[in-house]
């Protein structure tokens, strides 16, 4: 499957997607801003197919599932301090998961 690739964002296939935090950012704001670009995308005719949709969906659960005070609290690049890359997935179990990234 061809990646795409978005403005804070490389998106993998319908069940996993790369945040990538621009040290500016914080881990929920990208999430954010990504899950906006994506959803506006959708809606204008610019972005289409399952890989954008299933990253709407990702984003929507992980989004609205994570501690991100607590995530912030404990990792200062995901607080936005520095560059990041963060995978979010679905894993078998319909759970969204995410795990940090080496640089």
């Amino acid at each position: 499957m061809e990646k795409i690739q978005i403005k804070g964002a490389i998106l993998l296939g319908p069940n996993e997607l790369i945040l990538e935090l621009d040290g500016d950012l914080c881990i929920e704001t990208t999430g954010r801003k990504v899950h906006r670009r994506l959803m506006n995308g959708l809606l204008d005719g610019t972005l289409s197919g399952e890989a954008v949709e299933g990253a709407v969906n990702i984003l929507a659960r992980f989004l609205a599932t994570q501690d991100f005070a607590a995530i912030r609290g404990t990792d200062e690049e995901l607080a936005g301090a520095h560059r990041a890359r963060v995978r979010v997935f679905c894993g078998d179990s319909d759970q969204v998961g995410w795990e940090k990234l080496e640089a």
